[in-house]
C-alpha cells in the first residue's frame, strides 16, 4: 500500500480502509459502512456489481433519513413501506396505497389513454362484493356503477335524472 493508503485496526473491533489519508470504509462486527453519509458509491458507471443477495426479511433503506424501505417478504415479494409510491417518469404517475387493502394507480396525464390497460388475453375486473361493483367517476363524481344483485347485472346511472345513452359511431 502507498504511504497515504492503509488498512488499519486503530480502534478495537473496527477496521479502517484509508485512501489519501482519509477513512473511506470502516468494518465492524455487524456492518460495512462508508466514512460519511451519501459519501461513497457502490460500484461506478463502468464497474458495477452484478448481484445483491439479501436474507429473508432483508431491508433496503433509501434516503438520508431512511424514510423509504423495500423489505423482502419471504416467498411472497417486496413490500414498499407505508404510503410511499412507485413513480414512473415523474411524480404524476404513481402506484401506491393510501390504506391497507387499497391500491391507487394515479396519472396526471390528460390524453384519452393516460391509463392504458392492454392485454394479449382477456381483462378481468372482479369487485368481489355484491353491491360494490365497479364505479366510473368523472373528476371525483360517481357517474355510473356496474354491480350485481340476486345474480342480476345492474348498470346504474348515478347522476340524478340523467340517462344512459348508447351512440353508434358512423365513421
Amino acid at each position: 500500500l502507498g504511504a497515504d493508503t492503509s488498512i488499519t485496526a486503530d480502534t478495537d473491533d473496527t477496521i479502517h480502509f484509508k485512501i489519501s489519508g482519509s477513512d473511506e470504509i470502516t468494518m465492524t462486527a455487524g456492518a460495512i459502512a462508508p466514512s460519511t453519509a451519501d459519501g461513497n458509491a457502490l460500484g461506478t458507471s463502468s464497474l458495477e456489481w452484478s448481484d445483491l443477495f439479501l436474507a429473508d426479511g432483508g431491508v433496503i433503506n433509501l434516503g438520508a433519513d431512511q424514510d423509504v424501505t423495500l423489505t423482502h417478504v419471504a416467498d411472497t415479494g417486496i413490500l414498499l413501506n407505508g404510503a410511499m409510491v412507485i413513480q414512473f417518469r415523474d411524480s404524476g404517475l404513481t402506484i401506491g396505497s393510501n390504506a391497507d387493502g387499497d391500491l391507487d394507480i394515479v396519472s396526471d396525464g390528460t390524453a384519452i389513454d393516460s391509463i392504458n390497460i392492454e392485454s394479449a388475453g382477456g381483462i378481468t375486473l372482479d369487485a368481489g362484493t355484491a353491491g360494490s361493483g365497479i364505479a366510473y367517476e368523472d373528476d371525483g363524481t360517481e357517474m355510473l356503477r356496474i354491480y350485481h344483485s340476486s345474480s342480476d347485472v345492474i348498470i346504474q346511472n348515478k347522476v340524478d335524472a340523467k340517462d344512459i345513452v348508447f351512440k353508434q359511431y358512423d365513421g
